[in-house]
């Protein structure tokens, strides 16, 4: 309970931390400026974001073709705007890692040690990282390349290839290394982190194809036989021929490993060097077949950070993909849940909104708000471009430090003690590779996407706290006394959603699991390839999916839901899709909720779940509309925290019982109050509480 004393004025290093856009180049005097005006409404520290606008001379305006008030709107414009400025870049020079630059980073840093701030460096000029301004794919050897369905390879002049160490070697030499040469006494104290952004194996423009290219390198082949003994038949990337998906399981392992050691694990190592953290996020993290696309095993990749991270763009507020992050920095133990958030939400983004996006990141696990962004200048195209600015220039501002201040007690409460969930959600990442074929339409993978979402969806209505586990941190976990235990955290329960593929050694751990009374729940079907299908047969009498039930999702609708940024989880409760569920039990003690059309989110089928996860939830919550308040909880030696959402749009009053005494803490004025028992939450709003950590 000695956490109650740094409550109402947490340290600085839990502000929110924006990242500045520094889109032209600045008088000393407009820098100085800035940097007060963040500390005078709660900002204490900020990263340095290189962004277009640097270009000398100016780059011609593009015309907008679209308007900037929609969330997809602006993401078209973004789009035809991010080719329009790397075909600039090739025709005037960029003041980026010369001199111009170094002056003004080297002012930055003199006025932030005045005001105390903290400061991390935005390691690339806009995005993806990696190319340090576009210098290191000038090397035609260093770039990108992909392999095409006719078997071709594809170059690509405009990114670098993040499976060879080659490209993040020149890459560390022209960026990280020029920093540490000029402000290396500065890392570690003033300069905390170094934040890359939107990394990915496949260029943003090809990543959304209906139909895309797979990921290569030249040492992919000769990694892929000597890691798994056999050379890569190619066709069966694309061609769904049989055995074609244990091809693909081992074609995406070896593309994981090779980019998540020679990109984020270079990155990290010499971060860790240098004293400073090494954090970001990376492109398309939302669940599914284009998150395979763009990253492999997104958790392997998450690993390999210091503070793993995750982008949360537009007003939208729904989605699973917040939780992937969290679950590994629990994993890590690491302290902070970094999220880039508010991007593209349009000048009509209000500080309503900023509370009811930032409520939603805290209950998901985030808890180190990056705001995109404080722009440094809104002049010409800089209105337009992934707007809006929430610095000086926004509506808002006079009031930003209550909202600042809001956020730093929220992060400082939730980066206490460590996570304390009920549930291990098992992420099926092999059986997304087994599925693989490059194309959007793959139903086997959406339907898998689907079906992890409405288990987001069901467990937060029935107030159930969870982490995603791939293979490597199942494998890890010690059943124990009806416990699966993993380093610091414990789960009563786990799921299996949609697996079309186990490994033997999850299949075993699902056995030993059952054994010491882990309650093991399979959904919608069960595995079916390889030594799989013989164990479900084993146990269940069936080895492939009932296809006279099954109803497979072709279309990728729930990631188009994410896209136009509607509130998604709100929509799935409202209208779930009908789904009949029949509950079988297998002969091992394992249970296998087989549906129609994947576990949605209605209120019948979190019943069916909720009766057979069993346990009482703490808190227990009740009361009208409560299945619209969302749970966080952590733990620490003699205390309990927990953080509840309202997703709604409309009042919700609950009965909450803790077991024990609680106290309510009030994080927009940093008072503290015994709690009576009963909460009205209004719409969208949060509460955080503190018990005690035993029984009262």
């Amino acid at each position: 309970m000695e956490k109650l004393q740094w409550f109402r004025e947490p340290p600085p290093e839990y502000t929110i931390m924006p990242f500045w856009f520094i889109n032209k180049l600045p008088a000393r005097e407009e820098l100085a400026w800035q940097v007060r005006e963040m500390k005078a409404k709660g900002v204490h520290g900020f990263f340095i974001h290189p962004r277009r606008g640097l270009e000398v001379p100016p780059v011609k305006e593009p015309k907008p073709i679209l308007p900037s008030w929609g969330s997809l709107f602006i993401g078209l414009v973004g789009m035809r705007w991010d080719r329009y400025f790397t075909e600039q870049r090739k025709l005037h020079p960029i003041p980026y890692l010369q001199e111009p630059w170094w002056k003004v980073v080297s002012t930055i840093l003199q006025e932030a040690r005045k005001e105390g701030m903290l400061v991390g460096i935005y390691d690339e000029i806009d995005w993806p990282s990696g190319t340090a301004g576009m210098l290191v794919p000038k090397r035609r050897e260093l770039r990108m390349k992909y392999l095409l369905p006719s078997g071709e390879i594809e170059e690509d002049e405009n990114y670098v290839d993040v499976m060879s160490p080659k490209p993040t070697e020149e890459f560390i030499r022209l960026t990280h290394e020029a920093y540490w040469k000029r402000f290396g006494k500065d890392f570690g104290k003033l300069i905390t982190s170094f934040f890359s952004d939107e990394v990915t194996l496949i260029h943003h423009f090809k990543v959304i194809s209906p139909v895309s290219s797979a990921p290569w390198s030249d040492l992919l082949e000769e990694e892929f036989e000597k890691e798994h003994g056999y050379r890569l038949p190619i066709r069966h990337i694309f061609k769904d021929e049989p055995m074609a998906w244990r091809t693909r399981i081992d074609f995406w392992s070896t593309v994981t490993r090779l980019y998540a050691s020679n990109f984020h694990g270079k990155l990290k190592e010499w971060c860790e060097r240098h004293g400073v953290k090494y954090t970001g996020h990376v492109l398309c993290e939302e669940a599914g077949p284009l998150q395979v696309r763009a990253q492999g095993n997104i958790f392997e990749v998450l690993r390999h950070m210091h503070w793993p991270g995750v982008d949360h763009l537009t007003k939208k507020q729904g989605g699973c993909f917040l939780r992937i992050a969290a679950s590994v920095a629990h994993y890590l133990g690491g302290e902070r849940v970094p999220c880039e958030a508010f991007g593209a939400s349009g000048w009509g983004l209000t500080m309503g909104d900023l509370y009811r996006i930032a409520n939603w990141l805290f209950v998901n696990g985030v808890n180190m708000i990056v705001p995109h962004a404080f722009y440094l200048s809104t002049e010409g195209f800089r209105y337009h471009e992934y707007p809006p600015s929430q610095f000086f220039q926004a509506k808002f501002w006079p009031y930003y430090k209550q909202f600042a201040d809001y956020v730093r007690r929220a992060s400082y409460l939730l980066s206490q003690g460590t996570h304390d969930p009920d549930v291990a959600v098992y992420y099926p990442v092999q059986s997304l590779f087994a599925h693989q074929n490059l194309s959007i339409f793959e139903k086997f993978s959406n339907t898998i996407s689907c079906e992890l979402e409405y288990l987001h969806v069901l467990l937060g209505m029935l107030h159930f706290d969870y982490d995603f586990l791939d293979e490597k941190m199942l494998l890890e976990c010690k059943p124990r006394k009806g416990r699966l235990v993993l380093r610091e955290e414990s789960y009563g329960a786990l799921i299996i959603p949609a697996a079309s593929y186990l490994q033997a050694g999850v299949l075993a751990k699902v056995e030993e699991a059952l054994r010491e009374g882990v309650k093991v729940i399979f959904t919608t079907w069960l595995p079916f390839l390889g030594e799989a299908a013989e164990w479900s047969r084993k146990h269940f009498g069936v080895d492939r999916p009932r296809k006279k039930l099954i109803l497979h999702n072709k279309l990728p609708w729930l990631t188009l839901y994410q896209w136009l940024g509607w509130n998604l989880e709100y929509v799935l409760m409202k209208f779930p899709f009908p789904s009949l569920v029949r509950v079988y039990r297998g002969d091992n003690g394992a249970i296998f909720l087989h549906t129609s059309s994947g576990l949605s989110a209605s209120r019948r089928n979190a019943r069916i779940l909720g009766k057979i996860l069993g346990e009482q939830t703490d808190p227990v919550i009740r009361g009208k509309g409560a299945e619209y308040l969302r749970l966080f909880r952590r733990r620490g030696d003699g205390f309990k925290i927990y953080f509840l959402a309202n997703i709604a749009g409309k009042e919700v009053k609950a009965e909450l019982d803790f077991g024990r005494r609680a106290k309510i803490l009030d994080l927009q004025t940093g008072g503290i109050s015994d709690f009576e028992g009963r909460k009205t939450f209004r719409a969208f709003e949060a509460a955080a509480f503190l018990t005690p950590a035993g029984a009262a």
